[in-house]
C-alpha cells in the first residue's frame, strides 16, 4: 500500500496487484516507487478531501523519466475521474511534446 502523509488518510494501493508499482526506490523525502510506464498506477478511493471547490487542494507529482520513452498521445501523471458528466474531475498529464497540461 501507499501511505498518504497529508493527514487526510487518502492511502492508495498498487495496481495491478501482481505487477503494480514496486516500493523501495529512493525518493526525495524518504521512499519512492518504481512504475513500469505501461500499466502501473496507484489507486486511491474517492474522498471529499480530493474535490476541487469544497476544500483547499494542492496537487503535486515528483517523477523522473528515464530513457527515451515514446508517450504517444501523452502520459497521465495524476487524475481524478468525475461522475457521469464528462467535464467533472481533473487530470495532470505530460503531453507527447513533453509539456505539462
Amino acid at each position: 500500500s501507499v501511505l498518504d502523509s497529508s493527514g487526510n488518510t487518502n492511502n492508495g494501493r498498487s495496481c495491478p496487484n501482481s505487477t503494480g508499482p514496486a516500493g523501495g526506490a529512493f525518493g526525495k523525502f524518504g521512499n519512492g516507487g518504481t512504475l513500469d510506464g505501461n500499466d502501473d498506477m496507484i489507486s486511491v478511493a474517492d474522498s471529499n478531501s480530493l474535490d476541487i471547490g469544497t476544500n483547499n487542494l494542492t496537487m503535486s507529482v515528483w517523477f523522473k523519466r528515464t530513457g527515451n520513452a515514446n508517450f504517444g498521445d501523452g502520459f497521465t501523471l495524476m487524475q481524478k475521474k468525475g461522475g457521469s458528466a464528462a467535464s467533472t474531475g481533473y487530470k495532470l498529464a505530460l503531453s507527447n511534446q513533453g509539456h505539462c497540461a
